[in-house]
């Protein structure tokens, strides 16, 4: 691209009404990149709200990490991380409906989310709705398998799979658990204790 600069350099005369002329040019190209832009930026901006989010929920600062989960959704991301987040730190204050009711909108949000799926199903248990349970649980270790079947097994793919497996490990066998439980018929009127349900629950790394 030649610069404006070089030609005047060079004894170039503008022609009367040019610089306004280039002006506008430019004020259009700013006009179309800037929409372009802004999407990108405000999704530049939800990351970093979501990894401040994370970093304060492992650090124990609910509030802030509340907040900061809501800025991302109130920038127009509907991420499931960010609902299954929303959850966990809704059953730490014994918020059980509307753990599961987040955890519901983190499925909708993304109907192949193992993490949401396989909390939606222990907070299904722990409110005694067994069937929807047993529905969530066994779609969730299909789920897990499902990905993990269309993962690439030579090569780098296979590095993958092997991590990925066992990063969704624990997830499988929380499911797995849940569903002897179901089978065993070990259901109670009452919601299990908090400490055993938030030890089941997975924090979603997004």
């Amino acid at each position: 691209m030649y610069s404006v600069y070089a030609l005047a350099c060079q004894g170039y005369t503008q022609p009367k009404g040019a610089k306004k002329l280039r002006l506008f040019a430019i004020a259009i190209l700013f006009s179309s990149v800037l929409p372009a832009c802004a999407p990108l930026a405000r999704e530049h901006q939800a990351d970093a709200a979501f990894r401040s989010a994370l970093g304060a929920q492992l650090g124990g600062d609910a509030d802030r990490a509340e907040r900061e989960y809501r800025q991302v959704i109130a920038l127009g991301f509907q991420w499931s991380p960010v609902w299954n987040n929303l959850a966990v730190l809704a059953v730490r204050q014994h918020q059980y409906i509307d753990g599961r009711r987040l955890l519901r909108r983190a499925v909708a949000c993304n109907d192949r989310d193992v993490v949401a799926l396989t909390n939606y199903g222990v907070m299904s248990y722990s409110l005694s709705d067994v069937r929807e349970a047993e529905r969530a649980l066994t779609s969730a270790r299909a789920l897990r398998r499902d990905i993990l079947d269309h993962i690439p097994s030579v090569g780098a793919g296979q590095w993958d799979a092997d991590r990925w497996e066992r990063a969704t490990a624990r997830l499988d066998a929380t499911a797995e658990k849940y569903l002897a439980r179901i089978d065993r018929a070990e259901m109670s009127g009452e919601p299990a204790p908090a400490s055993e349900i938030l030890a089941a629950l997975t924090v979603h790394p997004l």
